[in-house]
């Protein structure tokens, strides 16, 4: 198969083994479904968790909101490991979508981004209790169409610089997903029926996972966005504990001296 004979454009909107012909439909089905399961496995590798496991012997899931995602860890971290984070969580999904676009089309390669999201949500290696999927969704919209990956990003930057909250950043991007597409795939066509479905499950599904969220936003009750750490973890808060029973022995000892 000389894949010199492919445009760009060919490969990325029918994949290789599409393009090389009729005879290959039974291998094309078959790799397809293989894509979209290594997917599930590649987004179950939650980088939140292991981050936090090696370089600090803590479970991030145990601290803050509990979610394993890299506002969170951010939060209780610092910004450095939450950068190798989010870089984690988007080339995940960034690297099957691209792989299954390579071999199987767009179109299918959206569906393995999703099944990328479903794993970093619920990773079989880690009784299922995962991250919120967005820095994943993001992986897929970068490597499948970037423009429209650069249009929700202003969206969520936008979003973030105004209210201070990410998770109004992350719900707005992925609700706009899909007007975006259907925007930028309107003067070729329209929207292919696969990826439509795609894009309204993935905003579906960061809604869906950003619920508590929501709760916390619509009782004034959400944190907002900082470069700074502002959960403690379990050594900080003990010694601030052991300060605090310090100076409280030390002023029960100065009214004792003082009630002489």
């Amino acid at each position: 198969m000389n894949t010199a004979l492919y445009s760009l454009t060919e490969i990325r909107r029918a994949g290789l083994l599409s393009l090389s012909g009729n005879s290959h439909i039974a291998l094309f089905i078959a790799v397809a479904v293989l894509l979209v399961v290594a997917s599930y496995f590649l987004g179950s590798i939650n980088f939140a968790i292991y981050i936090s496991k090696s370089a600090y012997k803590k479970d991030i899931r145990t601290f803050g909101s509990g979610n394993a995602g890299s506002t969170n860890v951010m939060r209780t971290f610092g910004t450095k490991a939450a950068l190798i984070v989010l870089l984690g969580d988007i080339m995940k999904s960034f690297i099957s979508v691209t792989l299954t676009m390579l071999l199987c089309g767009v179109e299918v390669a959206y569906v393995a981004g999703l099944s990328a999201m479903v794993g970093h949500c619920y990773p079989i290696y880690y009784q299922f209790k995962g991250g919120k999927g967005f820095a994943t969704a993001a992986g897929l919209v970068l490597a499948a169409d970037p423009l429209a990956f650069i249009i929700c990003a202003v969206i969520f930057v936008a979003v973030v610089a105004t209210s201070k909250f990410i998770s109004a950043g992350s719900i707005m991007a992925a609700m706009f997903l899909p007007l975006v597409l259907n925007m930028l795939y309107r003067s070729s066509g329209g929207l292919p029926g696969t990826m439509a479905i795609c894009s309204i499950l993935l905003a579906l599904f960061i809604i869906f996972r950003h619920k508590e969220n929501i709760a916390r936003l619509m009782k004034g009750e959400e944190k907002k966005f900082s470069f700074k750490k502002s959960v403690p973890t379990s050594n900080e808060t003990e010694a601030e504990n052991a300060e605090n029973t310090v100076e409280e022995a030390n002023d029960g000892d100065k009214n004792a001296d003082e009630s002489k």
